[in-house]
């Protein structure tokens, strides 16, 4: 080695680059709880005001298909959607067809002088129906099996609904043109038999629905009441003693029938 001095220059070695984590989108969920988007304005809340006032049924029945329902469908269809409801061998769609049927029988129930939104008010009503609707639901399919689940059945259930045989109704034999012929010649000889002045009415309005079939788009049997109530505008207790005595009417008529 030399004397002479060597000068060392040392070298610090390169950095390694850090490896940097990419950012996430951050997804946030709607949790159970959260606000649901308002489907209801003001515009909605009138044709509810608009709707009650009506006095024509194939009126009231436009403003509800038009104006109420698309809202309540909306409604009903993002609650299911956030809380997650759901109901055993029932599709969505049928859980909120029944949400949308109850709905319309509360819709003359909404008082607009109490301060109340629409939203707010049909908001609680359909949740509350959608939660007691599901927990009933728990109950029933612990005890009862559905016949397509057909992995529940032990062999003597499986013997007996195969055996069992439904035989229809001639009522249901017929087609559609025979059975309003039918109908609609029952309801004339009926108005030979009616006694009372709300038979009269509640008999007058059974006419009136029966040839209003085709502008009516719902027809159910609480539907029907509903619509016998308000036309007739009999209480609940009044109409229910017209309906009983028309069918202790119908049923004299068909029995006098069968013994000719």
């Amino acid at each position: 080695m030399s004397d002479e001095t060597k000068t060392v220059v040392q070298t610090k070695p390169a950095k390694k680059n850090k490896f940097v984590k990419p950012k996430r989108t951050r997804i946030i969920k709607r949790k159970p709880g959260t606000q649901t988007k308002n489907y209801m304005d003001e515009k909605t809340q009138a044709s509810i005001e608009s709707y009650q006032g009506q006095t024509d049924l194939i009126s009231k029945n436009k403003v509800y298909t038009q104006e109420i329902l698309p809202a309540f469908d909306s409604l009903v269809e993002n609650l299911i959607n956030v809380y997650g409801f759901k109901v055993s061998y029932e599709t969505k769609k049928d859980l909120k067809g029944e949400c949308l049927e109850f709905l319309y029988r509360t819709v003359n129930k909404f008082d607009t002088t109490k301060g109340s939104k629409a939203f707010s008010y049909f908001n609680v009503v359909a949740k509350n129906w959608l939660t007691i609707r599901s927990k009933q639901n728990v109950k029933r399919v612990k005890t009862y099996i559905s016949s397509d689940d057909r992995e529940s059945f032990s062999e003597s259930d499986i013997d007996l609904y195969e055996s069992f045989n439904v035989v229809p109704s001639y009522e249901d034999m017929l087609d559609a043109q025979a059975r309003s012929k039918l109908l609609k010649e029952t309801l004339e000889k009926m108005k030979d038999r009616i006694k009372t002045e709300n038979e009269k009415l509640c008999l007058d309005a059974v006419e009136k629905i029966v040839a209003s079939l085709d502008d009516v788009e719902i027809l159910t049997k609480r539907a029907v009441l509903i619509y016998l109530k308000e036309i007739t505008g009999m209480s609940s207790k009044q109409l229910s003693c017209a309906i009983s005595s028309l069918k202790k009417r119908y049923k004299e008529m068909k029995k006098e029938v069968e013994l000719v």
